[in-house]
């Protein structure tokens, strides 16, 4: 496990348990800080000593150098976690599970992709293309592995994440290499209170580019292409996917059909021609692309009849 030296002997707080929290506790542990680590709706974690286990409320607020939050948890919210109140008035850093990740110092060039809808379908048929084509690479954050669990691949290797609203709207410390939205339409509504804020999380990911990073536009896409606008992207490198550019790549996939995963398509393969893969290959790797699981997933296709599998099409 990879440890962060700067947190050796500081006390963090933890809150939330969930699969980012538990990656965060043991990059932590790693590092051999002391945390304290709570969930309002779990149970201990059996790897977690009793001591370190404590309700936020006994917390040595005083003494903590970090908060890290789990991202179903929001940071920005009007109405905060008591957790996060204490936090901002004892001045202690909130980050999350992501920006503990980015601490790390990873090697790899590093991608980010988001969205409303598509974005797992978009990172899994990338990594597909760069794994086929022997590119090594990994991917996590809300798909995958958890960003603290990732191997870093080395410096000729990539990082994939998949990086939602939460996520987002949560973290300060994301250099990427390159970054791309795959829509932007109502959601989480619940969480960010606002259609408004709910697409500043979203943007975010562009301020995450480094400089002259470049982010990936789908122009075909009229509702993306409104919100975003060239001030945004004024210190990064722009590509624009022009009409019909890769849309026909995706045709000839069952997994793939749809004008949604034409569109998820056409950024995936742009990616892999910007990362110069030959268009051959990257054919040839879509055509080898075996989908997500209860995404346009084929059960009985004849030339009749097609019954096909769309139940776990989700949002973030």
């Amino acid at each position: 496990m990879i440890s962060i030296s700067s947190y050796k002997n500081k006390n963090v707080g933890i809150l939330g348990a969930g699969l980012s929290g538990i990656a965060a506790a043991k990059i932590l542990v790693s590092s051999k800080a002391n945390i304290y680590i709570f969930d309002d709706k779990k149970d201990k974690p059996d790897f977690i000593n009793d001591n370190c286990w404590k309700n936020y409320k006994l917390w040595p607020w005083e003494a903590l150098a970090a908060l890290v939050v789990s991202p179903g948890i929001p940071i920005n919210a009007k109405n905060k976690h008591l957790a996060i109140e204490l936090a901002i008035k004892n001045k202690i850093e909130i980050i999350n599970e992501i920006d503990l990740f980015f601490q790390t110092k990873p090697k790899a060039k590093i991608i980010g992709i988001t969205g409303t809808n598509g974005k797992s379908t978009t990172v899994a048929l990338l990594f597909h293309i760069l794994k086929f084509n022997k590119i090594k690479c990994v991917i996590g954050g809300n798909y995958g592995f958890p960003a603290c669990e990732i191997k870093d691949p080395g410096k000729s290797g990539f990082i994939i994440l998949e990086l939602s609203s939460y996520q987002l709207d949560g973290a300060k410390k994301l250099s990427l290499d390159l970054a791309t939205i795959t829509n932007i339409t109502q959601d989480h509504l619940d969480y960010h209170e606002t259609f408004y804020k709910y697409k500043l999380s979203k943007l975010k990911i562009i301020d995450f580019l480094k400089e002259n990073g470049t982010f990936i536009l789908d122009t075909n896409n009229k509702g993306l292409n409104e919100i975003v606008s060239e001030e945004m992207c004024k210190s990064v490198n722009i590509i624009k996917i022009k009409k019909d550019e890769t849309f026909s790549y995706a045709n000839d996939n069952y997994y793939l059909q749809g004008a949604h995963n034409a569109s998820n398509c056409s950024i995936a393969v742009s990616i892999a021609r910007y990362l110069n893969i030959n268009l051959e290959k990257i054919k040839f790797a879509i055509e080898n692309f075996k989908g997500l699981p209860h995404r346009m997933e084929p059960l009985y296709i004849t030339d009749r009849v097609k019954i096909i599998n769309d139940s776990k099409s989700t949002n973030g």
